[in-house]
């Protein structure tokens, strides 16, 4: 899946929801915040809307406290974006404020996606500046760094890209898919926006 072979999602998504009636994702009691984030985010990917949100209503408590309220957020934020409802996923994207760097990384991108589909341009081009500041003053594994780093120049240049040319249009498809390293699921939401 992590390859981009769409057909294991589904095998993905029904393995998590047999660990979760086996009682066997949990660590101590509790569900880690990638798990719960994973779960939502490939079902989002699936629409399975009503399963997700049953989800999230049922383990929500089975995140640490101390986690709770930013991985809710953030996960229902991916809930709300993946309905198209990007008004409401903006707010749960603001309100989320994880302490964890990689946790806020991943937030931030959501929110700057989020602002692009609202055409929000002045709030897009704060956000991938503060980001940028943000990558610059935080200890952030190199890999992790470099994805974001390629995601902020991307969304540089979708937010400048004249859609109408289709020069222009080509040029930043040739650059997503050359740009690396960068996670499949970004790349193809890059490519989406210039369809």
């Amino acid at each position: 899946m992590n390859l981009g072979k769409k057909e294991f999602i589904r095998e993905s998504f029904e393995l998590y929801k047999i660990g979760l009636d086996k009682n066997i994702l949990r660590e101590g009691g509790r569900l880690t915040r990638a798990t719960f984030i994973n779960i939502v985010g490939i079902g989002c990917m699936l629409n399975e809307f009503e399963w997700i949100e049953v989800f999230i209503n049922k383990y929500n408590d089975d995140i640490p406290a101390v986690e709770r309220e930013a991985v809710v957020g953030l996960s229902l934020g991916i809930f709300n974006y993946s309905k198209k409802d990007f008004g409401k996923a903006e707010r749960y994207f603001i309100e989320a404020t994880p302490n964890d760097i990689l946790l806020n990384l991943l937030n931030r991108n959501w929110l700057l996606r989020t602002y692009y589909k609202l055409g929000k341009e002045d709030e897009l081009e704060l956000l991938i500046e503060s980001m940028g500041k943000y990558l610059m003053r935080k200890e952030i594994v190199g890999y992790a760094r470099d994805i974001y780093k390629n995601i902020f120049s991307l969304m540089k240049k979708l937010v400048n890209l004249n859609v109408y040319d289709s020069e222009d249009r080509k040029k930043f498809k040739n650059n997503v898919q050359e740009i690396n390293p960068m996670t499949n699921s970004m790349r193809e939401w890059f490519l989406e926006q210039v369809q």
